[in-house]
């Protein structure tokens, strides 16, 4: 009984040891498959980050590019003037001389209304009144007074002015300071040598990323440049700068001939391009 009892309790402890066994080969195998696992994962996080590093240096590497500055000009055919007249007197004293230029002044002015001119288009831009001196002898001497009075007329078609000056000439005017032109058509013209200017920079690009031994990529950045406006027609009274010296007509037999010539309107551009 003694001897069965013993071979009963080996036998379960072998049993026992041989599942603690299994049960250990077990657990070493799920150990080795996890860190097979987390292998796999560090390696394919580092390709991941390589990828972001070249996609990275890729976005940060600054692009070559062309910079380009073109023009290019639109004529036209001014057809709107401005014409500054002028009225002076003289007079023994200075208030005799101003009586005699307000005078002939309004009726310059009637004048210009009778042709048609509005109000908003005549304006007085200059007057001035000075002393006349002999200066023949040893000392100077007071003769008297000179009153000049200038009147801007503004907005009228080139087809007038030559009607304009003459009968204003008829009516007292006895200066003609300046007579300047501009385009009512003035935008549509300087789109159109933009337009130009923008062409002409992407055929310079091209001829310039050709040399580069590159492509002319897209356009980066446009920018205009200066723009004068001399030319733009303008409603509202526009400044003009008098001529030196002036013309005294005594008398107009005919219509003044006025040639308003061309207009040249220019555009200016710079241009970024990219070179591919």
């Amino acid at each position: 009984m003694k001897k069965n009892l013993a071979a009963i309790i080996a036998a379960v402890s072998a049993a026992a040891l041989l599942m603690a066994g299994c049960g250990a080969a077990a657990g070493n195998g799920a150990g080795s498959s996890a860190a097979a696992d987390g292998i796999g994962a560090l390696k394919v996080s580092a390709a991941e980050n390589e990828t972001e590093k070249e996609d990275m240096g890729k976005e940060g590497a600054a692009k070559r590019t062309i910079t380009v500055m073109a023009d290019s000009s639109s004529v036209t055919v001014p057809d709107k003037a401005q014409i500054i007249l002028a009225v002076q007197t003289e007079g023994a004293n200075a208030k005799e001389t101003q009586q005699k230029n307000t005078e002939a002044v309004d009726q310059v002015i009637a004048k210009i209304r009778e042709l048609g001119v509005p109000d908003k288009s005549i304006k007085t831009s200059g007057y001035d009144l000075w002393p006349r001196y002999d200066y023949s002898g040893n000392t100077e001497k007071l003769v008297g007074y000179q009153v000049s009075t200038s009147l801007t007329v503004t907005d009228r078609s080139v087809e007038e002015v030559g009607a304009l000056i003459s009968e204003c000439v008829a009516a007292g005017v006895n200066q003609v300071n300046n007579i300047s032109y501009s385009c009512s058509n003035y935008d549509e013209i300087y789109n159109e040598a933009l337009t130009k200017a923008v062409e002409k920079a992407k055929e310079k690009g091209e001829v310039l990323a050709k040399a580069a031994d590159g492509s002319l990529g897209e356009i980066l950045s446009v920018s205009e440049g200066y723009q004068n406006t001399a030319y733009r027609y303008n409603t509202s009274y526009m400044d003009a700068k008098q001529m030196s010296g002036y013309g005294v007509a005594e008398e107009a037999a005919m219509d003044v001939a006025v040639m308003p010539g061309e207009a040249e309107i220019t555009a200016q551009v710079t241009v970024v391009f990219e070179l591919d």
